[in-house]
């Protein structure tokens, strides 16, 4: 009898993710080493992507892990859509607007509808879902 090497997938499928948590964990690492080189040359006087709230890109960490967890859920469920992914989608693209609005330095006096359009898309996205 040989020795069962697969950790509870099917025989012949190999996990190229390599540990707990996978590929998002990798992602996450990844985000966090860029986001350390950057915010670690700013500190040094090292101007960086000439912007000046850098600290926004934080914000995208967890956007990015949204999207990814909604197309993880999408996989799972046999690639349909459901209200979960929806949500997670619309989660992921709020944050990635806020973002966006501190890193343009956007006035949010006169762009405040774009939140109303955004939570009208999460709402949308979760009730196709349903």
């Amino acid at each position: 009898m040989g020795e069962n090497t697969s950790h509870g997938r099917p025989p012949g499928q190999t996990g190229s993710t390599g540990g707990p948590g996978g590929g998002n964990a990798i992602w996450i690492g990844v985000a966090l080493i860029v986001l350390g080189g950057i915010f670690l040359a700013q500190n040094a006087g090292i101007e960086v992507l000439g912007v000046e709230n850098l600290w926004a890109l934080l914000l995208l960490i967890p956007a990015l892990g949204s999207l990814v967890n909604a197309w993880t859920i999408y996989q799972n469920r046999g690639y349909v859509f459901t209200s979960e992914v929806g949500s997670r989608i619309g989660g992921g693209v709020f944050l990635i607007v806020l973002a966006g609005f501190f890193l343009l330095d956007l006035s949010f006096s006169a762009f405040w509808p774009v939140f109303l359009i955004v939570g009208g898309l999460v709402a949308l996205l979760s009730a196709i879902g349903s």
